[in-house]
């Protein structure tokens, strides 16, 4: 019965999403301010592209921008891909990935997991952490797996748990919704997985699970790890990986995200804002930055830009 309602409450907020993406009017302004803040973030990383979604606690549209770098070398507005191109959202999606080992039962979010160092090798596939700031040794907890996006962590929960049975674990993330989930026939796309790649999806229904936490909709999952995935976003920006995204003016809980192809390297940052008392849900994209920065950090100054502009207004 919840995962229905889970169904249901979703599939809204895309609709919703879907219906409000060609709005303008009242939010023309704001898209236009949203715009400079973002064309500024990208002539600054020598950014190929980037693009900004904002929606309110009602589900409603108030941002959408998205910018490409022209053949004269200025950035223009460029197609709406955010409600309708399907890609990559890497490590985004970390935290939702690791709620069918909590909801079994098989790990908590303060467990801790043996790290096997620099790289992990199973099975002819080798797994690395380029930006976790964890010892890389030793034991972390699972809420520093997804704060530090440790791939190395998320891939020992995988295979301690789901190792036998990885279709189990792509079967369950459908169930709530990551439903574009490659078939797990090896060993490197199940371990993909986890870390987001492989699973594609539109950014607006990224976006949609970020606000189903910044409603506490537990819909989604229990209780105890809904407080968890919350957690961890303060954290992320408080003392983690997010420390871009950390702002004076208002306090933002979020995840750093990061997605690279052989066509494409993208930062990301989703979250919400305030914090303790949400108002809005966003998301921003940077494709190809040129930046000696860590990936997983670039988006974060953006989001606090934008948090910062919106809730002045």
């Amino acid at each position: 019965m919840k995962r229905t309602v889970l169904c249901m409450s979703m599939m809204f907020l895309f609709v919703l999403l879907a219906c409000n993406s060609g709005k303008k009017g009242e939010n023309s302004k704001m898209d236009s301010a949203i715009g400079d803040i973002l064309q500024r973030s990208l002539g600054e990383l020598q950014a190929d592209s980037g693009y900004v979604l904002v929606i309110d606690t009602a589900g409603q549209v108030k941002v959408s921008v998205n910018m490409v770098l022209g053949v004269d070398g200025k950035y223009e507005k460029g197609s709406n891909r955010i409600f309708s191109a399907q890609s990559e959202m890497g490590s985004l999606l970390m935290p939702f990935a690791l709620i069918p080992a909590l909801e079994d039962g098989l790990i908590t979010w303060n467990d801790s997991i043996e790290m096997p160092g620099d790289t992990l090798v199973y099975d002819g596939v080798s797994i690395t952490d380029e930006n976790t700031r964890m010892a890389r040794t030793g034991k972390i907890t699972v809420k520093d797996i997804v704060a530090t996006s440790s791939n190395i962590g998320m891939s020992k929960i995988l295979l301690d748990n789901y190792g036998e049975q990885p279709m189990m674990f792509t079967q369950k993330l459908k169930l709530i919704r990551i439903v574009n989930v490659p078939s797990p026939d090896d060993t490197k796309t199940f371990l993909g997985v986890g870390q987001g790649y492989g699973v594609t999806m539109t950014p607006a229904e990224m976006l949609s699970f970020y606000y189903t936490v910044s409603k506490n909709d537990t819909t989604l999952c229990s209780d105890t790890t809904m407080m968890g995935i919350r957690e961890i976003l303060d954290e992320t920006v408080a003392s983690g990986l997010g420390k871009s995204a950390l702002s004076e003016k208002v306090k933002i809980a979020g995840k750093t995200g990061s997605a690279i192809t052989e066509d494409e390297v993208k930062s990301e940052f989703c979250g919400y804002f305030p914090a303790d008392a949400p108002q809005y849900t966003c998301l921003v994209v940077i494709s190809n930055p040129k930046s000696s920065q860590s990936i997983e950090k670039i988006a974060g100054d953006a989001f606090r830009q934008i948090a910062e502009y919106i809730m002045e207004k």
